[in-house]
This record gives structure tokens, sequence and C-alpha cells, in this order.
């Protein structure tokens, strides 16, 4: 687990939190940094190469909490949030801003403790096997711990719309239905095979061109190869069990897809939004 990060104007709130923080690390953290001014902060997220996961009080006097969060995963894309208020306010925004855990203030030692884990957990999944494919508020490639970046949207776009599809495949026809509806039959046909060579590009450069598997006239990912939050929610939701609708609850960090706006991905968003409420009743 790299580095924590916590941010807190309140000076005996921030010695407690970070001596509980600190007793609660594993062994192959590398520490703590606390401090009370938000500049301080983001300079640390700014010069750190490590991946930072923050306890961040968003009830501060000097900043906009909200605006200090996304400023930081910025500059720290693979940084993790756990979210901490006294008010009880911008809980819904914390699902948008994928949030870990959620505090509420003062908190409780044990919760502070859970917090922790919760965070290590997201370390060592987006560690293991190197590949955790996230859906739930936009669609992220994460590799190592680390965002992969996309210049170009459709490559990206393609990628999304065969991870909906679970490992199926999926002819080439419909996915130039699908994502060209607009163009004409030999524009879709040719604009697709430039996607599809720009996506297969972007995997092999970051060494994951494993997970698209082609055949004549179609292609499927290969769901061995990674991780997905969305299947994970599935499998979760499907379980039934108490512990496993609180796993679902904690998966879902807003609508399938809602950042992307990709028309194809309603039905999936629909659908999965009734699980949710349906989780939501259980836990």
């Amino acid at each position: 687990m790299d580095k924590v990060v916590i941010f807190t104007e309140d000076r005996k709130l921030l010695e407690r939190l970070s001596s509980i923080v600190k007793k609660s690390l594993p062994e192959n953290s590398k520490g703590a940094a606390a401090f009370s001014d938000p500049v301080d902060t983001l300079n640390c997220a700014m010069e750190s190469r490590d991946r930072l996961n923050c306890f961040i009080d968003v009830d501060s006097s000097s900043c906009d909490g909200l605006k200090l969060i996304k400023l930081l995963k910025k500059l720290n894309t693979s940084a993790s949030i756990v979210f901490m208020s006294k008010s009880g306010r911008y809980a819904m925004e914390a699902f948008e801003l994928d949030i870990v855990d959620y505090l509420k203030l003062p908190p409780e030692e044990e919760k502070i403790t859970e917090a922790v884990k919760k965070l290590e957990a997201v370390n060592s999944r987006d560690e293991s096997n190197g590949v955790y494919i996230k859906t739930f508020g936009a669609f992220e490639i994460i590799k190592g711990g680390v965002r992969i970046p996309w210049k170009n949207s459709k490559p990206k776009e393609l990628l999304a719309f065969l991870v909906d599809s679970r490992g199926d495949d999926v002819s080439s026809e419909k996915i130039q239905r699908t994502l060209w509806e607009d163009s004409d039959r030999d524009k879709a046909a040719s604009t697709y095979h430039t996607t599809l060579y720009q996506l297969r590009k972007k995997l092999g450069n970051n060494g994951i061109e494993d997970i698209l598997v082609g055949s004549r006239g179609s292609q499927r990912v290969d769901t061995s190869r990674f991780k997905c939050d969305m299947y994970e929610f599935e499998r979760e939701a499907a379980e039934g069990t108490k512990e496993a609708y609180r796993r679902a609850f904690e998966l879902y960090k807003g609508g399938y897809l809602e950042n992307n706006s990709y028309k194809w991905s309603r039905l999936t968003r629909v659908r999965l939004q009734m699980q949710f409420e349906q989780v939501l009743q259980e836990i």
C-alpha cells in the first residue's frame, strides 16, 4: 500500500486521525502525511510519484472540499479517496467521485481502521494481475494502480462496448451499426477498421493486447485477463447475502458509464440501477 495523505483544518482531529491511520497501516505502506493546509495537500499530490490514499475533510472553510478532491485526482490520477464530513453534505456527490469510503466526523476508531482496510483492498485489487476495468461513473482501464490515458475517444468506446458484451463475440457489422449508426455502410466499415487498429495499438503499447480477441468478422474481450467492477457488482448482487450486498454497494460508484454519454449503454445502465436499488433495500 502506497502513501496515505490526511487533510483537515481541525488540528486535534488531524492528530487523532494521523495516529490511528499510522497504527492501522500494513507493513508495506510508505507511511502517512498529515496536512491542515489544502495547498500543502495539493503540493504533496503533485510531487509524489506514489499512488495516494487520501482522507479528505470536505467541511474546510479555506477551500471547496469537492474541488480539492477533483484537483487531487487530476494531479494523481490513481488517488483513492476517503470522504470525511461532519455535516453529512455532499453524500450524493461522493458517489460521482469514485470514493472508497465515507466517514461521518468525528469518526470512531473502528471506522477509521475499516477505511484503511478498504483502501488496502482497492490497492491490492488494482495491482493484482495488472488490469482492472472501471465502468461505474466513467470508463477507465487501470494497470498496476495507474489509469491509462486516452487521447482518442472512439477506440475507448469500442473497448467499452466489448466489455459491455461480457466476453461474447460481437460481429463487426453489429459494432459498426451501433457505434457509427449515423454513417453510411462503407464509411462505417472504414472508420471501424481504423478504430480497431488504434485500439489494438493502444493496448499493445500498454502491454495488455491479450484482453482483445479477434476472429474473422467479430471481436470480443477475454474476461479472464482483467477484473471489472460491473462483473463484480453483478456477482455480489446475485449472491444475495448481507455481506455480498454490502460489497455490491461499495462497488457502485455512480451510474454505469454515465460520464461517457454512450447511447448504447442506456439499457445496461437502467438494469444496473434497478439492481442497485434492490441492494439498497437489503443492506
